[in-house]
């Protein structure tokens, strides 16, 4: 269903381009409103396919699992950084902090939706 809202925006789009230069003397308007009410309508095919694609159980339990792994390792990298924090230098903690939770935040923050849809 995005796919189609995807072409139904981009032929929405060409087709207000076109209704805005074809005539020297000016704008087609009932073309061009037409087109923008199609490329309205391609909008909410990609709204309603992704929240559709978000709200798939498969796609909710995967996601939870990745949330619970990343929020393991965090724990774990956090202890490890607690741990080792009287033999990092203080200006290279930041470089540290990137390699260590960087991973584990965009897992994070890719599947935090799901966890309003449980």
């Amino acid at each position: 269903m995005k796919k189609i809202g995807y072409i139904i925006i981009t032929v929405g789009f060409l087709a207000g381009s076109l209704a805005a230069v074809i005539s020297e003397e000016g704008v087609y308007w009932g073309y061009f409103i037409l087109s923008i009410l199609v490329g309205a309508a391609g909008i909410v095919l990609v709204h309603f396919g992704r929240h559709k694609e978000s709200r798939a159980e498969d796609k909710l339990a995967s996601n939870i699992q990745a949330i619970e792994d990343s929020l393991g390792r965090i724990v774990g990298n956090i202890t490890q950084l607690n741990s080792d924090k009287q033999s990092i230098d203080t200006y290279d903690i930041r470089f540290r902090i990137d390699e260590l939770f960087l991973d584990d935040f965009a897992i994070f923050v890719d599947a935090r939706r799901s966890i309003s849809h449980i």
